[in-house]
């Protein structure tokens, strides 16, 4: 890229970000101009159009006025809204190892709030209704399984296994087994793990190739008593297919952080299950997410202007 390095290469950096960081990236290309903007800033549009590389969630109707743009970095994991509209010229790269800790954490969140019982002891509560004896359960000793081992899933698994659980996954490219897992299949072995596991989490993001992967047919394989989690996308999940077999009690609860539509529709029946738990899609909230993402950029920025290629490349076909 030493030929934008005469023009004067500009970024532009749509997310907060702390200016810690900022000077930390400015560091590493001194020549290099940096704008920190909002979209309703006055200079957002000037700035996209001049940017080389954009660091955010760029709105796809926006992308033909950025001209210039030969790299964008994403502030998710998911790629699939870009995919098909960047020019392949554009180096397109996410966000993966930004949001495994906060995303695990809501994770353990749910399932520690349906083992122990913690939505009927808050119903009760604002009844000033005692409960007395409650039927608890532990997820020691039950197996957890994960759909989708990258960055996410990976942490998942990290927790699962050190609350006592059996862990189990499956993952479209299989590489080398982490230590934190027990047993890792290639993708085509997802209803081995529906059957299998008490616990099951979804971190697949929405794609042509995951769209209602969990139908009605494969939620019909998990063991009376367990729970799915989805903090992937929405669309990985057939809902109406979920709000059914939660409804017969198999699974017998679902802990929801993205849905079909969003934001969740009040005439949905999941809202009015009581065995879902709903987040609105928050489950990666954290205060390091900018501190974090910086981290990406800093590694992939001596890349950029060398020409090399960079980490956290989204494959197109896939979409992450």
């Amino acid at each position: 890229m030493s030929e934008l390095l005469g023009k004067g290469i500009r970024m532009l950096v749509q997310i907060s970000m702390p200016q810690e960081q900022i000077r930390q990236i400015q560091a590493l290309a001194p020549q290099m101009r940096i704008d920190q903007l909002k979209r309703s800033d006055a200079r957002y549009y000037e700035a996209l159009r001049e940017a080389h590389i954009v660091v955010g969630w760029p709105r796809v109707e926006d992308l033909p006025q950025a001209g210039n743009l030969r790299w964008l970095q994403i502030a998710g994991a998911g790629a699939n809204r870009y995919v098909d509209v960047l020019p392949s010229h554009v180096i397109l790269t996410n966000a993966s190892g930004v949001f495994g800790i906060p995303i695990a954490e809501h994770v353990f969140a749910m399932m520690l709030a349906f083992t122990r019982g913690i939505p009927q002891a808050l119903d009760a509560a604002k009844r000033s209704a005692w409960l007395g004896y409650m039927t608890l359960g532990e997820l020691f000793g039950s197996t957890c399984g994960i759909v989708g081992l990258g960055d996410i899933g990976t942490e998942v698994a990290r927790r699962a296994k050190a609350f006592g659980m059996r862990v189990i996954a499956v993952k479209r490219t299989l590489g080398i087994k982490p230590e934190c897992v027990d047993e890792l299949r290639d993708a085509s072995e997802l209803d081995w793990l529906l059957e299998s596991s008490d616990h099951v989490v979804v971190t697949l993001p929405g794609t042509v190739h995951t769209t209602n992967m969990i139908d009605a047919g494969r939620l019909s394989l998990m063991r009376p008593g367990s729970y799915i989690y989805n903090i992937g996308r929405g669309s990985v999940i057939d809902e109406s297919a979920l709000i059914q077999a939660l409804r017969e009690g198999r699974p017998a609860g679902a802990g929801l952080d993205v849905f079909a539509d969003e934001p969740l529709p009040v005439e949905s029946d999941l809202w009015r299950l009581p065995n879902v738990i709903i987040t609105p899609h928050v489950a990666g909230s954290t205060p390091q997410h900018g501190a974090r993402l910086a981290q990406i950029v800093m590694r992939n920025l001596p890349r950029f202007l060398a020409g090399q290629p960079l980490e956290n490349l989204v494959d197109r076909y896939w979409g992450y």
